[in-house]
């Protein structure tokens, strides 16, 4: 492990947030947490295969690798090769896979999650990466690996529980430059018990961290308390019956006054791959709209109008990581005062046929700095189509064809070992109804170099789902799909 950060994807500082399961000299019932975590590089007495070494399908076990996670054309992966599971990673959206790094087993049994080898990787950059053991492998100690040398070294450090899952924060500046990653351990024994610990040398030692550093996302004793509730009974049968309130008034939602109109499956398809949507829908329904101008801030964009006594059909939703989508770059101490309305979003598409869709995000305490109302032009989330083009240089190259009044938000692909096939993808954001704004013809985007070759396949094309009870799939005419990388 290179104890100095590296130029390409520096590893400032990393944290993880621990649940008690057993005390740290590993007998059942202690309740202290240790103070600090030592790390240590990770060295066997049995060789592991060549660094760097190719890996085929048939030196897998069990003829597949575990937890691929592309950042561009870059992933790290996990894979059974013999008796042990190595890390692997492609350069190449998964054409080739090579040796990563030495094998992650500490005992002799097998299998991804066995012992303390990890069940999951997380790719953070083409160079760092993150392996542990999902917090459903329940067990006394979780081993955390850590790696800013794209394998070549890992660390590994035992915490006091299993980790459930992780999220990174990353700078200001370019998305690369890693600052802050959070792990959440969870016990059976110890439920809602949690600590964090720091490193700040890639893994090599760790300190529990302190309540008041500038990354710790804590509210403090004396934050508000007041939360939004959308109680029972205010939507019957897809129509607000009772009044509802988002930011104290910025938002109001009266009872519907005309008949209420079918909700078909196209609105709710609509809704639920609306951009920028995340966490749990709370209710759907028709109401009348008010937005308080006085009280929001209208983010740029196309042209949005009043909206006052509107007959719209909303759909509520709320995010309870919201406070964790923040950056490192964190100036001062910030303030603890929670909003009333901390999380939720509004989406909200107008009957009237000149009323443009918009989002309504209630202001929210973000890394102890608070964010205002917004409200701005509803987009739509699409998975779409793309074809082969020869370009007279770089040849052959992958071009997407992007709607009227869109923007790309997310490319990739890789390699799928089922069908040996490389697959890609387009995301783009199109805009939902803006009356009055002019959009060019849809366009041709070149999306890059296809690194496989002519044979690539497609993804399937449609509304990506951002929220609801299929988030995370495509919209098909055939109903919701996952993508074949997904």
């Amino acid at each position: 492990m290179k104890r100095t950060l590296t130029a390409n994807g520096v590893l400032a500082v990393l944290l993880v947030t621990l649940s008690l399961s057993v005390g740290w000299n590993g007998t059942a019932g202690a309740t202290t947490w240790p103070k600090h975590l030592a790390g240590q590089l990770v060295t066997h007495r049995h060789d592991s295969l060549r660094f760097g070494s190719f890996v085929t399908r048939n030196h897998l076990l069990v003829g597949w690798m575990g937890s691929k996670n592309y950042q561009g054309k870059y992933s790290f992966a996990l894979a059974d090769i013999g008796h042990y599971e190595y890390p692997v990673s492609t350069v190449d959206h998964g054409q080739k896979w090579r040796i990563a790094g030495n094998f992650f087993n500490l005992d002799d049994t097998s299998g991804m999650g066995a012992g303390n080898s990890p069940s999951n990787i997380v790719t953070l950059s083409p160079t760092i990466a993150v392996a542990y053991r999902r917090g459903d492998i329940i067990g006394p100690v979780s081993a955390i690996f850590v790696t800013v040398d794209a394998g070549r070294m890992w660390s590994i450090t035992y915490a006091p529980g299993s980790v459930k899952w992780i999220s990174s924060l990353v700078g200001n500046r370019k998305p690369s430059d890693l600052r802050v990653l959070d792990a959440t351990v969870s016990s059976m024994q110890s439920p809602g018990k949690d600590r964090t610990y720091t490193t700040l040398n890639s893994g090599l030692s760790w300190s529990q961290a302190d309540s008041s550093s500038d990354h710790a996302v804590t509210w403090g004793a004396h934050a508000q308390s007041a939360t939004t509730v959308l109680n029972a009974g205010t939507i019957v049968g897809h129509r607000f019956v009772k009044s509802f309130e988002l930011s104290d008034g910025a938002l109001a939602l009266t009872p519907f006054s005309g008949a209420t109109p079918h909700l078909s499956y196209a609105e709710e398809t609509l809704l639920w791959a609306t951009d920028g949507l995340s966490g749990i829908v709370e209710g759907v329904g028709f109401a009348d709209v008010t937005v308080k101008r006085s009280m929001i801030k209208v983010l740029a964009g196309p042209t949005i109008g009043t909206l006052d006594d509107t007959p719209s059909l909303v759909e509520l939703t709320k995010s309870e990581d919201i406070a964790y989508s923040c950056t490192a770059e964190i100036g001062g101490e910030g303030t603890t005062v929670v909003p009333v309305s901390q999380g939720w979003y509004a989406v909200i598409l107008p009957l009237a046929r000149n009323r443009s869709d918009v989002v309504f995000s209630a202001a929210s305490n973000v890394c102890q700095h608070l964010t205002p109302n917004t409200v701005g032009a509803a987009y739509e989330d699409v998975s779409i189509a793309w074809h082969l083009a020869t370009h007279p240089t770089t040849g052959t190259v992958i071009v997407a064809l992007l709607p009227k009044c869109g923007h790309v938000i997310m490319s990739g692909g890789g390699g799928n070992e089922f069908t040996r096939k490389f697959e890609y993808q387009v995301e783009a954001a199109i805009l939902d109804k803006a009356p009055g704004t002019v959009c060019s013809s849809a366009t041709e985007v070149d999306e890059g170099q296809n690194y496989a070759s002519p044979a690539t396949t497609h993804g399937f094309i449609g509304p990506w789902l951002n929220v609801g009870p299929h988030a995370g799939d495509v919209m098909t005419t055939s109903g919701p799909r996952a993508q074949p990388l997904q």
